[in-house]
């Protein structure tokens, strides 16, 4: 039963760290938000903060995988002492829920980044093809590889 805890703890801590980096992600879904909508808009900066994710992302993958193997280590002793760890369901439940709901903003706010995204480069692209100026068509490529790396690290859903 001891161990049934000290496995239940690490389950609690994988759900915290977990929670703790998608609200990262989200922090860093936001930045991205106001680089595409400043006009100075920074391909580096932009691509730094879609490095920053990708990372926080596989670290997420591997809490994922650590919890599945705890808590199949566990299941068994959950299951078939349901009144012992009751009070522990409940707070997994919990930390399981908030975590999925961090989740949904987040793939919101990376559609709405999408979506910014996309009509930034289309008036970009519009704005270029009407004044036909070559010294934006520099910055034009520096957006356009932006939004092609934002495409490829966020595909559509």
């Amino acid at each position: 039963m001891n161990d049934v805890k000290i496995m239940m703890g690490i389950l609690f801590e994988s759900l915290d760290k977990k929670r703790d980096a998608l609200e990262l992600i989200n922090q860093i879904t936001e930045k991205q938000k106001v680089l595409i909508q400043d006009t100075g808009f920074l391909v580096e900066q932009f691509n730094g903060l879609v490095g920053m994710k990708q990372t926080k992302i596989e670290e997420i993958q591997a809490l994922d995988d650590g919890f599945v193997a705890t808590y199949n280590r566990v299941k068994t002793y959950i299951i078939n002492q349901q009144d012992v760890y009751k009070d522990d369901v409940l707070k997994l439940k919990e930390k399981i829920k908030a975590v999925g709901e961090l989740g949904i903003a987040i793939q919101v706010n990376e559609m709405r980044n999408k979506r910014l995204l996309d009509i930034k480069h289309t008036n970009e692209k519009n704005r270029t093809v009407q004044e036909g100026a070559l010294p934006s068509q520099q910055l034009v490529k520096k957006r356009m590889q932006a939004y092609t790396e934002y495409n490829k690290n966020n595909p559509k859903k």
